[in-house]
Order: structure tokens, then sequence, then C-alpha cells
């Protein structure tokens, strides 16, 4: 197996600790896999899971707010930061994967920007959290077990991602990824203008 790559946006201690693996939980009786996927394969995993999905589908982003509504609502250093989280309307496979395509460079590379989508129907989410940790939610045994095995991810007993290299002198970091078509705030505007996505609302980190 290959060296497991990051996204640029992010810094991992210890990176040769990594590898591609899942694991399984249950969470308020719905099962949840945690995965780490490489960075080389990780728009074509998103694209798969999305391409299995029961439509309607729509798009999860999510982002921190910009400086100056952060300072409006962050009184106090103790505070924690803020969050604006964006969906998409109800839409098909197809229109939703050329959203992504359009900026996957962008959305698998920024260490602030976390990305998803699920099924309307059905509940079906796969997530991509901070670090790139991905997160697939289901009502199956294993959702999304005939991605998983396409792309010949092992199930573990404990995988070890990025959160767990951490250390008080040596902690992970999160920087963003400016591409030619400019970052993720030039993005979610564009994408708000045309009327893409909406937003929905603002959460404490």
């Amino acid at each position: 197996m290959g060296l497991f790559n990051v996204a640029a946006g992010v810094y991992v201690p210890n990176q040769w600790k990594l590898s591609e693996g899942f694991e399984i939980s249950t969470v308020n009786n719905r099962t949840r896999v945690r995965a780490n996927i490489s960075l080389e394969r990780l728009g074509a995993f998103f694209l798969t899971a999305v391409c299995s999905l029961y439509e309607p589908v729509f798009l999860i982003l999510e982002s921190p707010c910009n400086e100056v509504k952060e300072l409006e609502l962050r009184k106090t250093e103790g505070e924690p930061y803020h969050t604006d989280v964006f969906y998409s309307e109800l839409t098909t496979r197809d229109k939703l994967t050329a959203i992504f395509s359009k900026y996957e460079e962008l959305l698998i590379n920024d260490g602030f920007i976390r990305f998803g989508a699920a099924s309307q129907k059905t509940k079906d989410e796969i997530f991509v959290a901070y670090y790139k940790v991905v997160h697939l939610l289901g009502t199956g045994p294993i959702p999304f077990e005939h991605v998983l095995e396409r792309f010949e991810i092992p199930k573990t007993e404990h995988l070890v991602t990025a959160w767990d290299l951490f250390t008080q002198d040596s902690p992970g970091t999160k920087s963003r990824y400016e591409p030619e078509t400019g970052d993720i705030y030039h993005m979610l505007e564009c994408l708000i203008r045309n009327g893409t996505i909406f937003f929905a609302k603002t959460v404490e980190e």
C-alpha cells in the first residue's frame, strides 16, 4: 500500500501512520462508517458514493464564517468559532456531481471546508469532515458497502485518523487552499448568486 496523502490545506503530524480503512459504529440507531480515503482517490470515492444515493439528493457545504461575521458573533477569546451551513435545492445525482466536479480541487484540498451529499428519501449521507475524514451514514449493516468494496477499503476494528495523531506539542493545522478559480468564499458567493445553494444556518464549532 502506498503513502497515504492528505489535503494540501492540512498538516498532520506523523502522517505516515495513516492508511486507508474504515470502521463501523452505531449512532442513534443508524449505522455509521468512518473512513480514511487517500487524497488522490477522495474525489472519485465521493462521486461514486453520490451516484449510489436515491434521488432526490442535495449538497451540503459547511464553511467557517467570514472574518466580519465572526467578529460580530464571537465577543470574547474563550467563545467558540462559528460555521455557516449551506444546502442545495433537491436535485438529481447528475447535477450534484457536476457541481462537485467543478469545484473538486478546492473542496478536497481546502482545510476549512466540509462537504457532503444526502438522499432526501432514505437519509443516507456521505460527509467529508475536517482533515477529510469521511463519514457514511445509512440504515444497512454497512452503509455504502459496495463503494467501499469497489475502492478496496479494508475494514478495521480501530481506525487511526488524523485526530489520533495530534498532541499538545504537535497539533494538526488547517489552512486555506486557493486555486486560480478562487477560495471557498468566492465559491460560496458564486453558488449562492446562481441559485445553486442557499444559506441554512449558523452553528457553533
